[in-house]
């Protein structure tokens, strides 16, 4: 799957892409699926949210899978290591006087807002399916006698 992010406006790296649109992971071959990190966030959803909320000023909102080669990918792919269920990239475009610093940065807050919620709702999930363990362990416990 690869890199997903959104992508607000063209960059002048667009048109650099990792080798086979991978980032490997240390010595692991680039060529398995396994091998390639990638968001644990629903960008779909991000996306749809955006364009729901901001559709109609005239920027272009959508996925891809191109981070670059540069500082940007490296610090994604950093990200993803430490935390992919936590780490988003987005491409934030150039200012003048229809993409504005305000406009972006309100864009920026519904992506971090819609994200915490996807964050959160992974947390409970998880703490959820920890304490259905936990009791169905705790039967068990008391019917081998421990």
């Amino acid at each position: 799957m690869g890199f997903p992010f959104f992508f607000l406006s063209v960059t002048e790296f667009a048109v650099q892409v990792p080798k086979d649109n991978k980032c490997p992971l240390l010595a692991i071959d680039c060529c398995t699926d396994w091998s390639t990190l990638s968001s644990g966030l629903d960008c779909k959803q991000l996306l749809e949210a955006v364009k729901e909320k901001f559709s109609g000023n005239g920027m272009r909102f959508e996925l891809s899978n191109d981070p670059g080669r540069y500082l940007c990918a490296y610090s994604y792919y950093i990200s993803l290591r430490h935390n992919r269920h936590r780490s988003l990239f987005v491409h934030v475009p150039e200012f003048d006087e229809y993409c504005t610093k305000e406009f972006i940065a309100n864009i920026i807050k519904q992506i971090i807002h819609k994200s915490m919620l996807q964050v959160l709702a992974l947390r409970e999930k998880r703490s959820t399916n920890s304490d259905d363990k936990e009791q169905q362990q705790q039967p068990k416990q008391a019917a081998s006698g421990q």
